[in-house]
């Protein structure tokens, strides 16, 4: 079970969050049509071929041939036992390929090659609540393998996606940054480009070693994800925003709420 935590973005207008993830890996559904006459042809990060029919196609049983005899790969049941989800066992560089066959036809799937954020799926939606600071949202089926992401609606309209995040790597504390960009009239300003650079680069940083480059969705809205304590050069040129921002030591900050640094050619950056 993965715990997906994430502060509340108080000064956004949203009506709901919703969550995705990626496994590197695909789902056997249950009931399905498999017999012991489909045959699954597949390789996991190893390219050699593998290939299994399962005289037992029951869950349990599709789980246990697929631990026992395929290579690189483990297969857990969904907790509501509605699909096995099989997934790549590496940690290194791991990817799937599935090859055409009449197992793939029964179990709803297709020949292709699966890699790590290949495939992303919503498996939450969580309604806004303004009296949460700290939303926690508990993943059943997740694993440390997995990558997760998270976005905002806002009448029906989804924004730009967070920072992909894997449980199983060490990420330093981040301070998520959201905001909405306007013109004088209060209409929404999409498609502007903001340029994140980072000033004082130091190792390791697997977050901001170099330039982000994002974009504001239909409404203007953004969120990018920048490690606390960094100072960074956050350059809007369409709006001539241009400014060096030291990113507070908080999980969560408006956009409104950045202090420039007007000293910051004599300060001393520690991280």
């Amino acid at each position: 079970m993965i715990t997906i935590k994430f502060a509340a973005y108080t000064d956004a207008e949203i009506d709901e969050y919703r969550v995705y993830r990626s496994i590197t890996g695909f789902t056997i559904p249950f009931p399905n049509t498999i017999t012991s006459e489909d045959q699954l042809i597949i390789s996991a990060t190893d390219p050699e071929k593998q290939f299994i029919n399962f005289s037992d196609t029951s869950i349990a049983g599709m789980q246990l041939a697929i631990n026992k005899k395929l290579r690189g790969l483990v297969a857990t049941p969904k907790s509501d036992s509605s699909a096995l989800i099989v997934r790549a066992a590496a940690t290194i560089k791991p990817k799937i390929k599935l090859f055409s066959s009449t197992f793939l036809d029964n179990a709803n799937q297709e020949a292709r090659i699966i890699a790590p954020r290949s495939e992303y799926t919503q498996v939450a939606t969580i309604p806004f609540d303004g009296s949460i600071e700290i939303y926690a949202w508990e993943d059943a089926d997740g694993d440390n393998r997995d990558w997760y992401y998270i976005t905002t609606v806002k009448d029906g309209i989804e924004s730009l996606p967070t920072y992909q995040l894997q449980p199983a790597i060490y990420k330093p504390d981040l301070c998520v940054i959201s905001g909405r960009l306007t013109d004088l009239q209060s209409n929404p300003l999409p498609g502007v480009e903001l340029r994140l650079g980072l000033i004082a680069k130091h190792q390791p940083d697997p977050i901001t070693t170099k330039d982000v480059v994002i974009t504001t969705d239909e409404l203007g809205r953004f969120v990018v994800a920048v490690q606390q304590g960094r100072l960074v050069l956050f350059l809007i040129e369409q709006i001539g925003y241009n400014e060096i921002i030291r990113i507070p030591a908080q999980p969560f900050v408006s956009f409104a709420d950045l202090v420039p640094v007007n000293d910051h050619f004599y300060e001393q950056d520690n991280g």
